[in-house]
Order: structure tokens, then sequence, then C-alpha cells
């Protein structure tokens, strides 16, 4: 996504990836959004139209009270999970623009170096080490995903769906499950999120995310504070984890699964 930034939206402590007006006009070309759609352009935020009766929604569509704000004022535009894919489909969004989906919103990634930045080395560090550790440990049919989405919500209710692409997660197998579909909440056992600058953002938006949709393990490898961040036990109506453990570096993590023995990795292993 090539555009000039203006002072970024954020939302749940996420940063908000504004539009181009080229992806705009495509989404209409590409039937994302309809001409029956009150739906605007604002410096790279879509905004629904106010026709003197109020903001315009999509239908059906849930917006949070937390709903990032245009000037303070208008509340973004909420995409769909299926709207969101046929984005990726017509290449509205392409493979490289560092965006995903989280509640409806578009959401710059961030892999170390800030929003919309590429990978910083010791977040790529820590992922491979994950990656290498945790393969070696938890085989197949266990299905290992690294950096590749997952869906959480319904297809066709606006702000009610996300499609996050967490730095590692495990999902049940056969992986052949997977080939018309991403892995949901129901397959997946473990997520995984690397955070040095986006430490704010996978405390409070991912993991509030991934409370409602019942991801029942959720882990976070600090950097910052060079410590394992384990959330379980999510309540779904509140959006938070229940249980919420801190492991320094020098203390070990187990990890059960069905099936297969409880494994143990040390904390340092993970960190760069």
């Amino acid at each position: 996504m090539s555009v000039t930034k203006q002072e970024a939206l954020t939302f749940r402590g996420m940063e908000l990836m504004p539009l181009s007006l080229e992806q705009y006009r495509r989404m209409f070309q590409e039937g994302v959004l309809t001409v029956n759609d009150p739906v605007e352009l604002l410096e790279g935020y879509l905004v629904g139209k106010d026709r003197g009766v109020g903001q315009a929604r999509p239908q059906p569509c849930v917006i949070p009270p937390d709903a990032p704000r245009y000037l303070g004022m208008l509340e973004i535009w909420p995409l769909t999970l299926a709207q969101y894919q046929q984005m990726i489909r017509t290449a509205i969004i392409g493979e490289d623009d560092p965006v995903e989906m989280m509640a409806g919103y578009l959401i710059a990634k961030d892999r170390g170096r800030g929003p919309g930045m590429g990978a910083g080395p010791q977040h790529s560090l820590s992922v491979s080490r994950l990656l290498r550790r945790i393969i070696q440990a938890v085989p197949p049919p266990w299905v290992h995903r690294c950096q590749d989405p997952i869906e959480i919500g319904p297809q066709n209710i606006a702000g009610a769906a996300s499609q996050p692409e967490p730095d590692f997660a495990i999902a049940q197998g056969p992986d052949d499950q997977y080939a018309q579909r991403y892995p949901g909440p129901a397959d997946l056992w473990l997520v995984i999120e690397v955070a040095d600058s986006s430490l704010l953002a996978d405390r409070r938006g991912k993991a509030q995310s991934y409370a409602t949709a019942g991801i029942r393990l959720y882990w976070i490898v600090n950097l910052v504070d060079r410590q394992l961040e384990i959330f379980t036990d999510p309540d779904t109506q509140a959006g938070q984890y229940r249980s919420q453990q801190i492991l320094p570096e020098d203390q070990q993590v187990t990890l059960t699964l069905p099936d297969l023995p409880t494994v143990t990795f040390l904390v340092r292993d993970f960190l760069p």
C-alpha cells in the first residue's frame, strides 16, 4: 500500500492502515463495495456518509464501543471477512502489503520495526527459534503455521471477524483440511505473537480478539522484557483471558497437546 500517511489512527493499540484512492476505486470495480453502500474515503479511511439521519453503517454489522474514529467524530467503516478475502483474491491488497484485518479494520502489521515496516532482526531470529524448537517437539499430524492467516468470526457480518497472521500457531491436523480454508478457533491449540514494537498491540488488541474468539492458549514472546506471557481460559463475552502468567527467561514452559506427551521449553531458547 502506497499512500501519504496522515496522523495515524489506532484501534486497541493497533495502527489502522489507510487505503489509496486506487484501492478504493478497485473495491467498487471488484464488487467489494457497491454503489448502494453509503461510504466514502477520507484521507485513506472508509467512513459512512451522513445524510442528516446519522452516520451510515454497513448492515449487518458489529461496532465496538471503542471503534476508531476519523477526526474524533466519524466511525471508521468496518469490513466483513468475505470482503477482506475478496480484496486479497483480486490483488487490491497484495501479498507484500503489510496488512491484516482485526475486528473488521485494516491493521498495519508490526514485525519489530513499527507498524507497516519490515521485520526487525531480533523479531526474525525469535520467530526462527520458535519454529525450529516447536517443530522438533510437536510432530505431525499437528500443523505448524508461521506468519500465515487464521480466521476468526463469521464471513458476512461487518466488524465481527478478524484474519490475523500470528507469528506462530499450532493447529489440529491433518493439514489437508486447510486446503480451502484457514484454521479457525476450534482448530487452534496455541497462537504465539513475538512482541517488541508491537507489545501494546499484542497485549491489548490481539489478546482481546483471541479471547473473544475462544483461542484456548495464547503466548506473547516479549522481547522487550525478555519473558514469556501466557494467556489461558478465555472469556469470550468479556474479550479477555481470565488467567495470565509471566515466565522470565530462566524459567521453563510446558506445552500439553492431546495424544502427545507434555513437552518443555526453556523461555530463553525463544529469545534472541
